[in-house]
């Protein structure tokens, strides 16, 4: 149905739609009837139905909305694919690690304004925020000696590591390395969390009055 509406020839629609449905994993459940697919077989299903032209422009609309991890990895992977062969995708999505994973660039709408858009990374560096710190000790550390550190402005345990707010980055590793060595603290791990395009997404969308 969906070639005869592009008006393709018989024999191309034929072998394109048995390409797409292998492409997609559904080749062998090809004579089974839609409805009693999954929803991630359907989401597949609309994808190969939606290339059956190969277009070089593709909209999606929350492709992976609701699906299990298989077929959300399955879709993702189909979606870099095409891509790399050329096809411009457009996404819709409220999965911003999705976005970060996809996406060449991201556009950030608000109120049907588009009010940011650029590549992920541009997008996360540009962020007004303090930096956060990840560590564990192998020793106990008592909370309130780790906030009068240089460069700590907050720090909270989760599980056996320490989550830190840092006014300064440079300044609070220095200052954790010194208290490591000083108080026989050994630090078993030591990262540096990267702002995450949520936090992008929220910090773009703060108030009015703060932009």
């Amino acid at each position: 149905m969906m070639s005869v509406l592009y008006g393709l020839d018989h024999f191309y629609a034929k072998q394109r739609s048995s390409d797409l449905l292998e492409m997609v994993g559904l080749l062998e459940r090809k004579d089974q009837k839609v409805h009693a697919y999954s929803k991630g077989m359907k989401q597949r299903l609309i994808l190969a139905m939606a290339l059956i032209n190969e277009l070089e422009l593709l909209f999606l609309d929350e492709p992976t909305g609701g699906l299990d991890v298989q077929s959300t990895n399955m879709i993702l992977s189909l979606l870099r694919n095409l891509n790399k062969q050329g096809t411009t995708i457009f996404l819709t999505t409220y999965n911003m690690e999705e976005a970060n994973q996809l996406c060449h660039r991201v556009g950030i709408i608000r109120n049907g304004v588009i009010i940011a858009i650029d590549a992920p990374e541009k997008l996360k560096s540009a962020i007004d925020r303090e930096y956060r710190i990840e560590i564990s000790f192998g020793s106990v550390t008592p909370e309130d000696s780790l906030i009068i550190l240089d460069g700590i402005i907050e720090a909270h345990q989760t599980g056996d590591k320490w989550q830190i707010i840092a006014d300064n980055k440079d300044t609070a590793i220095k200052s954790l390395v010194t208290f490591s060595k000083q108080n026989n603290a050994p630090i078993l791990t030591l990262n540096t969390l990267a702002p995450t395009l949520d936090e992008a997404f929220i910090w773009l969308n703060r108030d009015e009055e703060k932009l």
